[in-house]
């Protein structure tokens, strides 16, 4: 999917219509972003945005592709991303163009709270009010944030939640999943379960929903969407159910058609032909799908690590042969600041602050509930291996132990190794030997390691490594786990 996004890119720098129509989609540029950023993919994610600075109209507003109208659910989803970058970076240009945009969606709301969507004239009315939703919950939290006026937004959201069926499904499920997403971010869960479950009892036995009421293809777009409003709900269960259902429709590409499943066929004078009347690009990969994978494999590695949280040892043996090796590593590194990436419980984090109390000790997890109990002794944040919430350049010395296994994109995970440690500084990782697999069951995004390839990998971001091939553990010693060592050329 990640070569997908690099290799769909427009001329203008963001993110193409689809496979075929090679412009820039602002929409879809705009609300890529904070998944981008999520993913590691930093980079790629200011090439959007600054591109999407070069298209703002001079009133604010955003125009939908290939159109000369602006539209408010296409500038909702561009505050997502512009702002998203401006909690990033701090630069006034994107706080400046987030400001304009909210003002000009703000211009389209009379004092009742009713929005003049200009929207209407591009979606001819095949797409139902109700998703407006999806841009101005955006909106009005970006303004809460940014203490803008939030009166008409809140005036417009309350106006469009009066309509008791909103939620009702009537239209092409990636519409519908808006406007249910939007009710769940809202904090309406109870409409949101109440507009999911029919549908959940409706699954066939590919475990699709109807691609549109009474039509036997399926949506990809809306089965990673409804994935995503499962996962924010706690329905993890039903969640894998769409997400599987739709990863197994990927193409060799790396990409997605917007729709997949039943069609017609038709008599014509030449012979029979093909007829995908009526779905949702049938043909043709879109890019929108590729984001909504990415936000719900991102939820779902985040519950599965909240729900195995009490599977996770919070101890390690003194003469563990991998508590040995960070130590010693420690020890002659003389670091003042520690990270331990992917920290879990901490076990190795509360080793080290006992034999070293001098060390400022540092950690972040994808799951705050396993790592809640290192706050007595580390400094704690949310985070990813591709997204540590850290400063760059801030510590002495980085620790992976038996994370970077659980990094579904590597490639960034080492880029945010190299960005947050010091030049000099110094690295340990510490996982298990590709040689190895089969010893256990792994879930479907742990990988392990060619231990050579990894350092490769390493020395070509500028850390020279040295490696250990065969750490004892638990009184084992079988080649499993390895060790590297790394320090970052100065």
């Amino acid at each position: 999917s990640l070569t997908w996004i690099h290799n769909h890119q427009s001329v203008e720098g963001g993110i193409q219509v689809s496979s075929v129509n090679k412009a820039m989609y602002p929409e879809v540029t705009g609300y890529f972003i904070p998944t981008l950023i999520a993913w590691g993919e930093k980079d790629l994610a200011l090439m959007f945005g600054d591109a999407l600075l070069g298209v703002q109209q001079d009133d604010g507003g955003f125009l939908d592709s290939g159109s000369t109208t602006k539209c408010v659910f296409d500038t909702g989803q561009i505050v997502r991303g512009l702002f998203s970058l401006f909690e990033e970076t701090k630069e006034e240009k994107y706080l400046d163009a987030v400001t304009r945009a909210i003002n000009w969606i703000n211009s389209t709301i009379d004092s009742t709270g009713r929005v003049s969507a200009p929207d209407v004239d591009v979606w001819g009315g095949v797409i139902p009010m109700g998703i407006l939703l999806y841009a101005l919950e955006p909106a009005l939290n970006v303004s809460k944030k940014l203490n803008l006026s939030e009166e008409k937004l809140t005036l417009a959201i309350k106006q469009l939640l009066e309509d008791k069926n909103i939620e009702d499904f009537t239209s092409v499920s990636h519409f519908h999943a808006y406007v249910v997403e939007a009710l769940v971010d809202l904090g309406e869960r109870d409409r949101a379960k109440k507009a999911l479950l029919p549908l959940i009892t409706k699954l066939n036995s590919k475990n699709w929903i109807e691609g549109k009421p009474g039509r036997k293809w399926v949506c990809s777009t809306a089965m990673f969407q409804y994935a995503v409003i499962c996962y924010k709900l706690g329905m993890d269960k039903e969640g894998d159910k769409f997400f599987l259902s739709a990863t197994k429709l990927q193409n060799s590409s790396g990409g997605w058609f917007g729709s997949y499943g039943w069609v017609s066929k038709v008599f014509a004078p030449f012979g029979r032909v093909h007829s995908y009347f009526g779905m949702y690009f049938p043909r043709t990969e879109i890019p929108w799908v590729i984001k909504y994978f990415f936000d719900a494999l991102n939820l779902r590695l985040i519950n599965n690590f909240n729900n195995v949280a009490d599977t996770f040892s919070d101890t390690i043996d003194i003469n563990d042969g991998r508590l040995k090796y960070v130590l010693k590593a420690v020890e002659e590194r003389e670091p003042s600041t520690l990270l331990d990436m992917g920290c879990g419980k901490g076990r190795y984090l509360s080793r080290i602050s006992s034999e070293f109390p001098n060390i400022k000790l540092y950690a972040c997890d994808l799951s705050t509930k396993v790592s809640e109990q290192l706050s007595s002794f580390a400094n704690v944040k949310q985070g990813s291996l591709v997204k540590t919430s850290y400063e760059d350049r801030t510590f002495d010395f980085i620790l992976i132990t038996e994370a970077l296994e659980h990094s579904v994109n590597v490639n960034a995970a080492l880029r945010e190794v190299t960005r947050v440690l010091k030049p000099g500084g110094s690295i340990v990782i510490i996982d298990k030997n590709k040689g190895k697999l089969g010893r256990m069951k792994l879930p479907d995004w742990e990988q392990w390691f060619d231990v050579n390839e990894l350092s490769r990998k390493l020395e070509g971001l500028g850390i020279k490594v040295e490696i250990n091939l065969n750490l004892e553990y638990e009184n084992q010693s079988d080649k499993l786990f390895f060790g590297i060592t790394g320090r970052k050329h100065g």
